[in-house]
């Protein structure tokens, strides 16, 4: 049954359906994340307060959930 499925999607190869973290690309690859982390590593050394949102969907509410903890 899986088979027919990716056949369907054309989906040659199970490394093609493998989301797990070790690939996916590196955060640091984003533009400007490395002055970003900096400003929020000197807020929170500052003890500045932090505006945090994000979307109410699985990933924004967890994601928004780490970042208050």
């Amino acid at each position: 049954m899986l088979r027919s499925i990716y056949a369907g999607r054309e989906i040659a190869d199970a490394s093609e359906i493998d989301h797990s973290l070790h690939r996916l690309p590196s955060p640091w690859l984003l533009a400007g994340m490395e002055a970003t982390v900096g400003h929020l590593v000197e807020a929170i050394r500052r003890q500045d307060p932090i505006l945090i949102v994000a979307d109410f969907d699985v990933d924004g509410a967890t994601s928004s959930a780490v970042a208050v903890r």
